[in-house]
């Protein structure tokens, strides 16, 4: 399932469920949809994506991005910045800044990137790419980090929904499971609420519930990464990545 979030209110803003065997380029500019996207708009997304003409498109358009760098592209080094502040305030440790380019031959990109090496709280060593060359890098790590409300909301469609085993391997089949399974959750909570059942109601309080539902989630991930981070401090473990 491939999904895209809109900023500012975090709700779901286009949902597309593809295959599970191959890589996900192929999907990646119908989520961006740079022919009817107003310029201006700064893209996250992970390491799947990682086709250097997409980005260069995204650049065309006048928009940018933030992704972590895949580790197949060419990288040549055109400056290295100083680093103002090795540690950010979220935690993130700053190795290198960098200006690069990327790509070689044929398959070199036109345009001038930034390269941020740098280890996020959890002990993780990222590679940042990013095309806001003016930005600080403790910006572009928040920036990044932003790109974990994806998780958050797999995660409950998982847990809450129930959504963890699929009854149908189609795309159809998954739709459908994925579209009874928020009917019954809004029903549930118009029951639970009182009222009259109607469906301009359900739709009303589904949204409002969902953004609701997302943003606690995102809390108590938030929370709980801080108790293991504190523990892990306290006892003096070694950082490790969470398994999920």
């Amino acid at each position: 399932m491939q999904l895209r979030l809109r900023a500012g209110y975090g709700g779901l803003d286009r949902v597309m469920v593809t295959g599970g065997k191959g890589n996900d380029n192929p999907y990646f500019c119908a989520l961006l949809d740079l022919e009817t996207a107003a310029p201006g708009q700064v893209y996250l997304f992970d390491t799947g994506y990682s086709k250097l003409a997409t980005y260069d498109a995204i650049r065309k358009h006048g928009s940018d991005l933030v992704s972590i760098l895949h580790q197949g592209i060419t990288v040549e080094i055109l400056e290295e910045r100083a680093i103002p502040s090795a540690v950010t305030a979220a935690g993130y440790t700053i190795h290198r800044d960098q200006i690069v380019s990327l790509g070689t031959g044929k398959r070199r990109s036109q345009y001038r990137w930034r390269r941020i090496d740098a280890t996020d709280p959890q002990g993780q060593r990222r590679t940042i790419v990013s095309s806001l060359l003016e930005e600080s890098a403790e910006r572009l790590t928040q920036l990044r980090a932003y790109r974990w409300t994806i998780e958050i909301v797999f995660r409950w469609l998982k847990r809450v929904l129930q959504l963890d085993t699929l009854i149908s391997y189609s795309p159809g089949g998954i739709q459908m499971q994925v579209a009874v399974a928020l009917i019954t959750y809004g029903v549930l909570l118009l029951y639970h609420a009182g009222g009259a059942l109607s469906l301009q109601a359900l739709r009303r309080r589904v949204k409002q519930a969902l953004h609701e539902a997302l943003f606690a989630a995102g809390i108590a991930e938030g929370e709980r990464r801080a108790h293991a981070h504190q523990r892990c401090r306290d006892t003096g473990l070694p950082l490790l990545r969470a398994a999920s």
